[in-house]
């Protein structure tokens, strides 16, 4: 549906949201869309890796809630942080210099 309205950008919104619950059906529903042609290939994998970067981010507060160590789930979640914006930059770098 976010495709429909929004293009490829629609569709990277709904993966984000989509990853907060299911980043395994909201990656194979990227992989089916790219198969019928309906989005391209990299924008699938975009959509990918930004499904991957919620799931992880969405797992956090369950990790504290079930270990209450917050030592180790701080150092946890500035080590997730670093890689979702390692992650997040090498994407707007891929977007900008190589279309």
């Amino acid at each position: 549906m976010g495709a429909r309205f929004l293009g490829k950008y629609g569709f990277l919104i709904v993966s984000v949201f989509g990853g907060l619950v299911s980043s395994a059906s909201t990656t194979a529903a990227a992989a089916n869309l790219s198969m019928h042609g309906r989005l391209s290939p990299p924008a699938a994998a975009v959509a990918a890796v930004l499904t991957s970067v919620a799931s992880a981010l969405v797992n956090l507060p369950v990790l504290y809630r079930q270990t209450r160590q917050k030592e180790e789930t701080r150092t946890l979640s500035v080590l997730c942080f670093l890689l979702v914006l390692i992650g997040l930059g090498v994407l707007l770098v891929r977007e900008r210099f190589w279309p």
